[in-house]
């Protein structure tokens, strides 16, 4: 179950768009994911054990869930008589809330697999999903490239509707199993780095392993993913620094510093020469989307200021966004339009979860959010305090904490998957 369970986990998206990408994408890994919480409940039952205890971060999420679900749907009373593509604030707040949902299932299973599986069995399975992601890549890259269709069948499966943004690209880049390469990018980087820190812990050697993550790196690359090398980035730094009072002095933080310098240089300037590299610069994509999404980023702020205790209610903000974009006023709600490349005013995002929360959460929403992140940083510093080992760890979270300062979304399976497993490993290697 454990192989099942990262294997589909790169399939997960909470908005699929066709039926049979509903099966893929939710009906499948559910089922794993129930069959695995059923047998941690039969083992329960029949242990002596009176009760299953909830480690801190998980009450923290939990009572996150609560209050966006409960707030969500109260804020949403004034927007009943508002409906856009036929839904009102109230059934937007009611899928958000699932969504939050979600993601707390897949964080308690995770941090469960942490700390309950066998090291070995974690490794395994996520070197075969390593292994099969990679093997999907290159079936891709040729399909890409050099025109050879080997994933037509299997392509028409998990991506029945090819969406195709005012720029082109969405048809035109790797993006693996999920839907856009945004998403496909940090598993390869989370599960990755996993893999280094269970091989430290189970003592791995040779070279097959080095060989398939140097594989990954270059498919790293050639997805084009410039949030993930910036996260990544982002994670060498602050893992430095985090790391600098529990390591030996002679390794020096000068040293650690100029080398993570160096390798970002190195892979960005790799990932600038690929191909999707070379179209995105060529098309100057960038311009417009950092615009647009600092615009969306600047209205969830906006919102915040003006409804800063308990937010405008989870899911809502299609419904305050072109009312608030003329608040802003940097450009026309026209011109956003254009550059957005859309005619509806449903594909809407913050483009940073911390603002999502806090323009939906409002300071409250965000209090619990960040307890829920701080309790698990609080472990990792527990871990790493004996277990150099642990630097892998911290690596993972703020790389995560980077990814999410671009995308919002609960959808993003990733996060809570990533963070589950840090919890749960971090807390099987804590001092007792």
């Amino acid at each position: 179950m454990t192989h099942a369970f990262f294997l589909l986990s790169p399939l997960i998206d909470t908005r699929p768009f066709e039926a049979m990408q509903y099966f893929f994408s939710i009906l499948l890994p559910t089922a794993v994911m129930l069959l695995i919480l059923g047998r941690w409940l039969l083992e329960f039952a029949l242990s002596d054990r009176a009760v299953e205890v909830l480690t801190p971060p998980e009450l923290w999420f939990l009572a996150f869930l609560v209050y966006m679900a409960l707030f969500g749907v109260l804020l949403s009373v004034p927007l009943m008589g508002r409906e856009i593509l036929g839904e009102t604030g109230m059934v937007k707040s009611v899928k958000q809330s699932i969504m939050v949902g979600i993601a707390v299932m897949f964080f308690w299973v995770s941090v469960r697999i942490g700390r309950r599986e066998r090291l070995e069995t974690v490794y395994r399975a996520l070197l075969w999903t390593l292994g099969a992601l990679l093997g999907y890549g290159l079936l891709e890259y040729l399909e890409y490239v050099y025109g050879v269709p080997l994933l037509r069948p299997i392509e028409y499966l998990l991506h029945p509707l090819k969406p195709v943004s005012a720029y082109g690209l969405y048809s035109e880049r790797l993006r693996l199993t999920t839907p856009e390469p945004s998403m496909a990018a940090p598993y390869l980087v989370i599960y990755g780095l996993l893999v280094l820190f269970l091989r430290q812990k189970l003592g791995k050697r040779g070279l097959g392993v080095p060989l398939l993550l140097l594989a990954v790196l270059v498919l790293l690359l050639v997805l084009g993913s410039k949030g993930a090398l910036l996260s990544l980035l982002l994670g060498l730094f602050v893992t430095t620094w985090v790391a600098t009072p529990f390591l030996p002095r002679r390794l020096g933080r000068g040293r650690l510093f100029w080398g993570s310098l160096v390798l970002f240089l190195v892979l960005t300037g790799l990932s600038l020469v690929s191909k999707t590299g070379r179209e995105l610069m060529a098309l100057s994509v960038y311009e417009n989307t950092v615009l647009t999404r600092a615009i969306e980023m600047l209205v969830g702020l906006k919102l915040f200021v003006e409804h800063p205790v308990f937010g405008i209610g989870a899911g809502n903000l299609v419904f305050y966004f072109n009312d608030y974009l003329n608040r802003v006023g940097i450009i026309s709600q026209e011109l956003f339009w254009v550059l957005k490349g859309l005619s509806t005013d449903v594909a809407l995002g913050y483009k940073n979860l911390f603002i999502a929360v806090l323009a939906e959460g409002g300071l409250v929403g965000f209090f619990l959010f960040a307890g829920f992140l701080g309790s698990v940083f609080r472990q990792l510093l527990r871990t790493l305090r004996h277990d150099r080992a642990g630097l892998y760890l911290v690596l993972i979270f703020v790389f995560i904490l980077g990814t999410m300062m671009y995308t919002d979304g609960f959808n993003r399976i990733y996060w809570w998957i990533g963070l589950g497993l840090v919890a749960g490993l971090s807390q099987r290697f804590s001092a007792p």
